[in-house]
């Protein structure tokens, strides 16, 4: 068996050239094999990341809901104190 680095070859009329550069292909289908493995590792914590963005969401639309009726009383106040104003001022000419 013929042997072209750590790799072993089975075809004894393969060329040490033909040997050197089938070592080139594998090692670059290795690598693109090595960089979807470490995409998909990636991709796994996505759905959580998502999970944990719906839940912030959530949250947000909470506290804008509560900021809405905040203001909105703050706003019927300050209407309110602006009539009482007015009044008393024409009360009071």
């Amino acid at each position: 068996m013929a042997s072209s680095g750590s790799r072993q070859y089975n075809n004894a009329t393969m060329s040490d050239n033909d040997k050197h550069l089938l070592d080139i292909v594998l090692e670059d289908v290795n690598d693109k094999f090595q960089t979807l493995i470490e995409g998909q590792t990636a991709m796994a914590s996505v759905p959580e990341d998502i999970r944990q963005l719906k839940e912030d969401m959530s949250e947000v639309k909470g506290d804008i809901r509560a900021i809405k009726a905040v203001v909105t009383d703050h706003s019927a106040l300050l209407l309110n104190h602006d009539q009482q104003l007015a009044d008393m001022r024409r009360a009071t000419s």
